[in-house]
């Protein structure tokens, strides 16, 4: 990025292996994430607070059948 931006990690002690996708949860302080363990293969949704001191992140959902999600969208009533 053009200055006076420079990147920084938001989150320095939580390990994402191949983060995909990131949303925030709509009225909580929690981020849904898109991961996988390699660089090509099933997918996992990993929940973790919005908190820069945040260590672990906790299992959603693996991604059925070995799939891969590509993207989080929340229904339009769920907030």
């Amino acid at each position: 990025p053009p200055l006076p931006y420079r990147p920084a990690r938001a989150f320095p002690n939580l390990k994402l292996s191949f983060p995909i996708a990131l949303d925030h949860i709509l009225g909580s302080e929690q981020f849904l994430v898109i991961v996988q363990d390699k660089s090509y293969g099933p997918a996992t949704i990993l929940r973790f607070a919005d908190d820069p001191k945040v260590e672990k992140a906790e299992q959603v959902l693996a991604v059925p059948a070995g799939g891969t999600a590509y993207g989080i969208c929340f229904h339009p009533r769920f907030a």
